[in-house]
């Protein structure tokens, strides 16, 4: 890791910009943006920099060399000549101001990340000002994937924290926010429902998620290519919400990586034994209410053996889906059909 990422709490916060072209403007409604308080030093504001002074958001900075006053969180540095960014940026950082001079990463103490803005759900995309283009690529890729709603949702899960911390015991709390989150709750936030997530929300506090009573769901996940690079969202989210994964050997490290920390890991024994063995396996580790993933690399799974061991397990009782290479294939069977 190149730098430490961190998120500063700039709200009422004095920043300062000096700059006035619109570098220095864009940067400004970044910061407007946190709730900064900012000041301008220039002498030459362009168009959007006069406005935002005439609307009160900025303020003119006082005296010739304002950065020196050491009361800034930040300053950010835009549009000016690098003699004058070089002093600046030595200035702050013997007063231990983070400062950033843009386009100049070696006179930066920070660098300004690409920034997806689901509020309050914020993602910061950095290269170490090695190639803000590529952060923007990358920027773009993630905004597709989060849903509009997401800062709403993560709103809503604000405003319930004290409720769950009052009426539900400690060790039943992280089960009422996963069955929130990867149910109902969740679904009618993307929906565009905020009340019907609200009432889902605090049925679900107040009742509990009865895991008891919900049979086990297993997911057999095909990772036969044993390629970090190739596991898409949707398994990563499988593999990030389960009680406990399942492996063979031959599952690379990066693999591993991926799996949800606290979830319980298990060898699967003797997988050449059989279907039946397998799954008697799976079933003896699975709980009411959990989710089990079963991450198959080695020789012994293929297709036949995907399918066979769901629906035994299905006989059992069991929730089951299958996922990854041979369930991709053949959705994409399904779909030329």
């Amino acid at each position: 890791m190149k730098q430490f990422p961190v998120f500063f709490n700039l709200n009422q916060q004095p920043c300062l910009v000096v700059g006035g072209g619109e570098e220095a403007a864009a940067k400004a409604r970044l910061l407007t943006a946190a709730h900064a308080h900012i000041d301008i030093h220039t002498d030459d504001p362009c168009t959007d920099l006069k406005r935002a002074l005439a609307a009160g958001e900025i303020h003119r900075a006082r005296g010739d060399a304002p950065w020196r006053e050491g009361r800034y969180r930040l300053v950010i540095v835009a549009d000016v000549c690098a003699d004058t960014a070089a002093v600046i940026s030595a200035d702050c950082c013997a007063r231990g101001v983070p400062v950033n001079v843009v386009d100049r990463p070696g006179l930066c103490s920070f660098t300004v990340p690409a920034i997806v803005d689901r509020a309050p759900v914020t993602v910061a995309i950095g290269t170490g000002g090695a190639s803000p283009v590529l952060a923007r690529s990358v920027k773009g890729q993630i905004e597709a994937l989060l849903p509009s709603a997401l800062g709403a949702l993560a709103s809503l899960y604000a405003s319930r924290r004290a409720k769950v911390k009052a009426t539900v015991a400690p060790e039943g709390r992280r089960a009422v926010w996963e069955a929130a989150h990867h149910g109902t709750v969740a679904q009618f936030a993307v929906e565009g429902d905020m009340a019907a997530a609200a009432r889902a929300l605090d049925s679900l506090i107040d009742h509990g998620p009865c895991l008891a009573s919900q049979p086990a769901h297993i997911t057999l996940l095909d990772l036969r290519h044993r390629d970090a690079d190739r596991v898409t969202l949707g398994e990563l989210r499988r593999l990030q919400c389960a009680h406990a994964v399942v492996f063979d050997d031959a599952l690379p490290h990066t693999l591993r990586e991926l799996c949800r920390r606290d979830a319980a890991r298990h060898t699967l024994l003797a997988p050449t034994s059989g279907v039946p063995v397998v799954a008697k396996q799976l079933a003896n580790l699975s709980q009411p209410g959990h989710r089990v993933v079963v991450l198959g690399t080695g020789a012994w799974f293929t297709d036949v053996t995907q399918r066979a061991v769901a629906a035994r397990l299905r006989t059992l009782g069991f929730q089951v889906d299958e996922a990854g290479a041979a369930h991709t294939a053949a959705a994409r069977c399904v779909t030329a059909l």
